[in-house]
């Protein structure tokens, strides 16, 4: 099949108050690559930007929007302490993780409907990871009029760490990300090319 064009990056919200926060909430649906929606919340200073923004996530996806809800809840003071340092921030999700399958297969794209008769299906080579829904929720950020795209950084905790440097590894840009206990077993199985660039040499 043909290679297809991805829909533009975009994403619906609606505003959500942060009990005891002056920061209110975006609760965000955002496009991922095969054309699935994932729950974000964003908050960010007041003013028109652009600001930098910081995204935050941890462990499998699961809950949908009322876990993200849930952490921003629980995060809001720190959250709060980086707005007022003028950053954007977004809690993140993405899809439920599938163990063992990154560096299985390809990178999914997209490929031309020749199936359905004319209906202009978008179809896809491969499944689409949870690190892949990380990757499409930077994507979204760098597009909004109020973000820096050059300064869009990710702290992720346990398998969120993972995710940052399993998007990373498959070319997602990134100013900065900052992993807590990140977990590696993925990443470590599949080995480390001797050509990889290693602190000191």
């Amino acid at each position: 099949s043909r290679p297809a064009n991805s829909a533009p990056s975009h994403g619906y919200s609606h505003r959500v108050p942060v009990d005891g926060s002056p920061y209110p909430a975006r609760a965000t649906f955002v496009l991922t690559h095969d054309e699935v929606f994932v729950p974000i919340v964003v908050r960010r200073p007041p003013g028109e930007g652009p600001f930098p923004v910081i995204t935050m996530g941890r462990g499998d996806g699961r809950g949908g929007l009322p876990h993200v809800l849930r952490e921003v809840t629980r995060l809001a003071p720190m959250q709060d302490l980086m707005i007022a340092r003028g950053y954007a921030v977004a809690y993140v999700n993405y899809r439920n993780e599938v163990p063992r399958l990154y560096g299985r297969q390809g990178p999914a794209v997209n490929l031309a409907d020749d199936i359905s008769g004319g209906e202009g299906l978008t179809l896809k080579s491969a499944a689409t990871l949870d690190s892949d829904d990380l990757a499409a929720i930077w994507r979204y950020l760098a597009a909004q009029t109020w973000a820096r795209p050059d300064a869009i950084g990710a702290i992720g905790v346990s398998h969120g760490g993972e995710m940052i440097l399993k998007a990373l590894a498959a070319g997602a840009l990134l100013a900065a990300g900052a992993l807590a206990a990140g977990a590696e077993a993925e990443l470590q199985s599949e080995g480390t090319p001797a050509s990889a660039a290693r602190h000191g040499g």
